[in-house]
């Protein structure tokens, strides 16, 4: 019998066996986080929500030849940017004679805007903004993930088809270098702690610089 509080590892083997209710609940639970992670490469909701539906129906249609999701989230994540990128790719290939590379390579650079767009304050907005345009578009996203959506260094590997070491030493960059532009910059400082606006992802960054000793 499947339950909707049944692990996703369950849901996962459950699926593949053909049940399709047990296909409803992991969509009912990653449908949300799905759309918020569309949203960093594509503003285009619609465009999401019919890669969200694309990707579930090809679980569905393939099940049979799944093996055991070692991370279902990872695998959703991944699957849906493979998706995406490969429709905003044909769009804009339709549309532009502008190189396809450069198409995939503009669409992952759109991860502070997210961030930005979750603080209602406008000097917050422009600290944040300032703060994140130090880091490479790699690092924002990778930050994303971890800090956000909370995904292990494993599972970040998994999504973005990087190995474990090099997603290590992306977040461990990206810390250092956000904590060196904290300190050198007061400015940025007052903006983000001085308006009794506390920042999860700014905390959070601090938190970890000090107490971060290893791989999740």
């Amino acid at each position: 019998m499947v339950d909707g509080s049944d692990s996703d590892h369950i849901l996962w083997q459950q699926m593949r066996q053909g049940n399709d209710l047990a296909l409803g609940h992991l969509f009912d639970r990653y449908v949300t986080k799905l759309i918020n992670y569309g949203k960093l490469i594509t503003p285009d909701a619609g465009l999401v929500e019919d890669s969200i539906q694309d990707v579930f129906v090809s679980l569905w249609t393939n099940r049979k030849n799944l093996s055991q999701a070692n991370s279902v989230k990872s695998y959703l994540y991944a699957s849906l940017r493979r998706v995406l990128i490969r429709k905003i790719a044909h769009q804009r290939t339709e549309n532009t004679t502008h190189n396809p590379l450069d198409t995939i390579l503009a669409i992952e650079d759109s991860y502070e805007q997210w961030i930005i767009k979750q603080q209602k304050e406008n000097t917050t907005k422009q600290a944040v903004a300032q703060l994140l345009q130090t880091l490479t578009p790699q690092q924002k996203k990778v930050i994303y993930l971890k800090f956000y959506e909370q995904l292990t260094y494993g599972e970040i590997a998994d999504t973005l088809q990087l190995n474990v070491k090099t997603v290590y030493n992306i977040v461990s960059s990206a810390l250092h270098r956000l904590q060196r532009e904290l300190n050198e910059t007061s400015s940025l400082n007052a903006a983000l702690f001085g308006t009794g606006s506390w920042l999860g992802l700014i905390i959070l960054l601090e938190q970890i610089i000090t107490t971060s000793t290893g791989l999740d």
